[in-house]
């Protein structure tokens, strides 16, 4: 009995070993259902997570590239550089205002792009108390405004500088056209005073010359002075009613014309009023007709301007007048006026437009004031250049 008494004992210690390690199979599998459960929700968790960190991103490229695109399409120039100095963005604008590529600036330090001291009060609020600069300056011929301000972080702490650049060029020509306005509301104040106080008197001394001439013998010593002040009186006169005619309130007449007819017309006048054999006007075009909306009275008195300067500048030796008048693009009339005169210095070309500039002994400096009055009038432009060939050249750009 003893041995299986031994044997019943083992049997019952072996049978508790395994109920018990069913009992432990049991609880590790409803670990692990657990466990599996848990992960699960987990990896569901994980991977939307994982959306909406896909989601984010994506949104953020999108916002990034939209800002970009944005940045692009900016008319002004957008200039940044953070805390090193080293510009991070620079725009297309920002190219086309500064005539510097995009790959030259970027990575670059501020001052190594911008040296010169127009640039330094926007590169100083780097390190300076003020947050904010504003002013011009020029890039070549280009002006340019800008803004600069600090970009500073959630935490306060600077983090850079934008600069903000835009075209002034057209502000400057409005400013310039406001001073010419003045200047000439001024002058034509002025002048219709003159013309009040010395007219009068102007007009007996031109009566009495000619008075002097009709009744003197043309071999009377004193006949050559009363003509010369007759004609010193005229000229007087002449500059008087040249500077009412500039300074008064002109409404031009418009009218549609053939241009063509029009200016072959005007050439045909002026060759016969100026009997001048060493003269030769060379007209060429390519256009055989056109119609243009003008003030033909205005458009003669220019183009008369312009020819007598030529027939005065080749005297007394005489030369060509080349007149040409061509279509460009369909979009606008280009007149060209060139002779074989003496020219100007290159220097003059922006003054010869300015009222009572004049490079003759013996003119007044209205004339070419008046043309480009007129020129205005049709909102057109006018240029003059002195040819290295030696003349002069004058190009009216008229818009169809």
């Amino acid at each position: 009995m003893g041995s299986d008494d031994q044997q019943l004992d083992e049997l019952t210690k072996i049978t508790d070993s395994y109920v018990s390690l069913s009992e432990l199979t049991v609880r590790l599998q409803a670990d692990y259902l657990e466990l599996s459960d848990k992960f699960e929700k987990q990896s569901r968790q994980l991977e939307e997570i994982n959306n909406q960190v896909t989601k984010a991103l994506e949104a953020n490229s999108k916002l990034s590239t939209y800002l970009s695109n944005i940045l692009e399409c900016l008319d002004a120039g957008v200039v940044v550089f953070g805390v090193d100095g080293k510009i991070c963005l620079f725009n297309r604008a920002a190219e086309m205002l500064t005539g510097i590529s995009r790959q030259k600036a970027i990575d670059k330090h501020y001052i190594t792009i911008f040296p010169g001291d127009e640039h330094e009060s926007t590169f100083s609020l780097l390190n300076g108390t003020q947050t904010k600069a504003r002013g011009e300056k020029w890039f070549g011929s280009q002006p340019v405004g800008y803004s600069s301000s600090k970009i500073f972080d959630d935490n306060g702490n600077c983090c850079g500088v934008v600069e903000i650049l835009y075209d002034i060029s057209g502000e400057k020509k409005l400013r310039k056209t406001i001073r010419q306005v003045s200047a000439l509301a001024a002058l034509g104040e002025m002048s219709a005073i003159v013309a009040h106080q010395v007219r009068n008197p102007l007009a007996g001394i031109i009566g009495f010359a000619n008075l002097l001439q009709r009744d003197l013998p043309s071999d009377h010593p004193s006949a050559n002075l009363a003509q010369k002040i007759s004609r010193g009186a005229n000229e007087l006169n002449r500059i008087m009613t040249n500077l009412l005619n500039f300074t008064k309130k002109t409404k031009p007449d418009f009218r549609e014309l053939d241009f063509i007819k029009f200016t072959k017309e005007v050439i045909s006048s002026f060759s016969n009023e100026h009997v001048a054999g060493k003269i030769k006007i060379d007209f060429r075009t390519d256009i055989d007709k056109i119609l243009y909306k003008f003030d033909p009275v205005l458009f003669r008195q220019a183009f008369l301007n312009i020819m007598e300067n030529a027939i005065q500048a080749m005297e007394p030796d005489g030369g060509k007048l080349k007149l040409s008048v061509k279509a460009k693009n369909g979009r606008s009339l280009k007149i060209t006026f060139r002779d074989t005169g003496k020219g100007f210095p290159q220097a003059d070309c922006e003054k010869l437009f300015k009222p009572f500039y004049t490079t003759r002994r013996n003119g007044t400096g209205l004339g070419l004031s008046m043309v480009k009055k007129m020129v205005d009038f049709h909102k057109g432009t006018i240029r003059a250049n002195s040819p290295a060939g030696g003349g002069a050249e004058f190009i009216i750009e008229l818009p169809l």
